[in-house]
């Protein structure tokens, strides 16, 4: 068995590269210290007393974001063709000028009865038939929607 020196930077050093092999693989912080056999609070010391521990530990976290990140880019591009929701969110969240959801005026259906409501400046109005296209609700939903680009958004922004 290797005797581990008794100062902490030593310790470090020897400690790192498991440490950092098990973050790479999605390993939380406390999780490793605590497979590494140290408290995580010696961990969290180590972090702030030696630059070239936390680097590393940095990285290799960023190295597990990264990877995370293309896998999930990857199933989105394998399934955006066949499930309506990826397609959906990716739409949301690329081009959200377009395609979010607006604060306050969504549509949809709720619980079993099929009513229709529409959430118009926070407030829920029910439609009795889906159908009827010429209901209030309806109507001010979709207004709400149709408003110029330049109009939207303009009270958050502090804009006349």
């Amino acid at each position: 068995m290797t005797k581990i020196s008794s100062t902490p930077s030593d310790k470090a050093e020897i400690i790192q590269p498991k440490i950092c092999e098990l973050l790479a693989q999605g390993t939380g912080r406390v999780q490793a210290a605590k497979i590494m056999g140290i408290a995580y609070s010696t961990f969290t010391r180590w972090m702030d007393a030696h630059a070239p521990f936390a680097s590393a530990v940095k990285k290799a976290e960023e190295q597990y974001y990264e990877a995370m990140k293309n896998e999930a880019e990857a199933s989105i591009r394998k399934h955006i063709g066949t499930h309506w929701c990826c397609a959906a969110w990716y739409l949301e969240r690329k081009y959200a000028k377009q395609y979010a959801k607006k604060e306050g005026n969504q549509a949809g259906w709720q619980g079993d009865r099929g009513k229709v409501l529409a959430y118009i400046d926070g407030q829920v109005r029910a439609a009795t038939d889906p159908e009827d296209s010429k209901d209030e609700a309806t109507e001010a939903a979709h207004e709400a929607t149709q408003q110029p680009e330049d109009q939207q958004g303009a009270d958050t922004q502090g804009q006349p």
